[in-house]
């Protein structure tokens, strides 16, 4: 197990190489409300995952540039464009 520095709390970090310097990252928080609240929310830098990751597979040359795009979980969709077209229910409310 690999732990994330600056980062107090339990993930599920999963890579795919979809193209030639293009990756998949998926971080799941696996931490359970059950177990209880935490004082504070933590939070993940992912940009900083991603460019350290590329260091470290690139002889520590830093990137040129890193985008980040949030997706469905299907990944089929940017999760903008799934939220564009979601069906607005109707209810009770209006």
């Amino acid at each position: 197990m690999t732990t994330v520095s600056d980062f107090d709390g339990y993930l599920k970090i999963l890579l795919w190489p979809e193209e030639r310097n293009q990756i998949l990252i998926r971080v799941e928080n696996i931490a359970d409300l059950f177990d209880g609240a935490p004082e504070t929310t933590p939070q993940f830098d992912l940009l900083s995952f991603a460019t350290n990751l590329y260091a470290k597979a690139n002889s520590g040359s830093e990137p040129q540039s890193v985008s980040i795009e949030e997706r469905t979980l299907t990944n089929n969709d940017s999760y903008q464009e799934m939220e564009s077209r979601r069906y607005a229910w109707k209810n009770s409310d209006g």
